[in-house]
């Protein structure tokens, strides 16, 4: 097992533009300066700049076309393609067919203002970090998965949204940039929340 953090940290400050450019195409772009880091070190490497661009064709009142892409500025993947459908067949279900992050959502309650969603999914995850070695120098690794979640919803119109998440982690791989040979750990279990303005 390679030698790692216990740690990792990251913060990032996303710049987004929602455009509706023409009634039928809507665009979302948006660039997020971030540090990666284990917070030992000061390296230039632990600064990434990701971003993504993104077009939705409105198709029907009921589906939209997504195509685009991401910059993830990682060493393992740097551009990620995204594509696929949102279909919303009726105000309580929605499909979201869309690579690389597919789910299927259920509106189970409306208690006003909010609505609460119920969904099933999966998604590519992972990151990369700068870190200091034992020895003092400034290391890179990257880490991948894929993860099958099952999560719960709260939207509002306007405030703060929440959500907490449970999921199944597997096909994890960590690489790093001073050692040829990769790490593979174990399957695991993800739990995780989150609020978002």
């Amino acid at each position: 097992m390679p030698n790692l953090p216990s740690r990792t940290f990251e913060s990032a400050l996303e710049f987004r533009w929602l455009g509706q450019v023409r009634p039928w195409l809507g665009v979302d772009l948006a660039v997020a300066p971030g540090y990666y880091s284990d917070f030992d070190q000061s390296s230039s490497k632990a600064i990434r700049i990701t971003g993504r661009g993104i077009a939705q064709l409105s198709w029907s009142p009921t589906v939209r076309w997504l195509l685009g892409v991401v910059y993830l500025d990682r060493r393992d993947v740097g551009l990620l393609p995204v594509g696929g459908l949102i279909w919303t067949p009726r105000e309580t279900i929605r499909w979201e067919l869309i690579v690389p992050r597919p789910r299927i959502a259920y509106r189970i309650a409306v208690t006003p203002p909010a609505e609460w969603w119920t969904y099933v999914g999966g998604e590519f995850g992972g990151g990369n970090w700068a870190y200091s070695r034992v020895d003092g120098s400034v290391d890179e690794f990257s880490y991948r998965d894929f993860r099958l979640l099952l999560g719960i919803e709260r939207k509002t119109a306007a405030g703060i949204n929440g959500l907490f998440e449970i999921g199944y982690v597997f096909e994890r791989e960590i690489e790093l940039a001073s050692d040829p040979v990769d790490f593979e750990p174990d399957d695991t279990l993800l739990l995780r929340g989150g609020f978002h303005f």
